[in-house]
């Protein structure tokens, strides 16, 4: 199954170990990269220490062209800032889930489940 994961979900440890036991398509707009990277480096951790980690659970990062820019702002008219729909216009644009933590912003959108909803229907 191939999904967009935004970076909150990195943080759940339980989703990242289901994701290295599995064998999901995954995906990480290359801003979300940017910021959950940069969140890395700012407690200690190297763009290499990221990259292996992202590696071994099979996610890849995704450029985020001109065709996710344009959904971010046809999603941006929910009232939400362009800045913050990465995840979720790459998600649109590759017509994939998206897997986040801030579902309940996100769930009148698109299609988009919780690490939690995605590993009980997963099982």
């Amino acid at each position: 199954m191939k999904i967009v994961i935004d970076e909150s979900a990195l943080f759940d440890k339980d989703f990242c170990q289901y994701l290295l036991q599995g064998e999901e398509e995954c995906y990480l707009s290359a801003l979300s990269y940017l910021e959950y990277l940069s969140w890395q480096l700012n407690n200690g951790n190297t763009p290499t220490m990221v990259d292996v980690f992202l590696s071994e659970m099979n996610i890849e990062v995704v450029p985020f062209g001109k065709k996710e820019v344009k959904e971010a702002i046809k999603l941006a008219s929910s009232q939400k800032n362009p800045m913050d729909l990465a995840g979720l216009a790459t998600a649109s644009s590759q017509d994939v889930m998206l897997i986040s933590n801030l579902e309940k912003e996100y769930s009148d959108i698109i299609l988009v489940e919780s690490t939690r909803q995605f590993m009980e229907n997963n099982k």
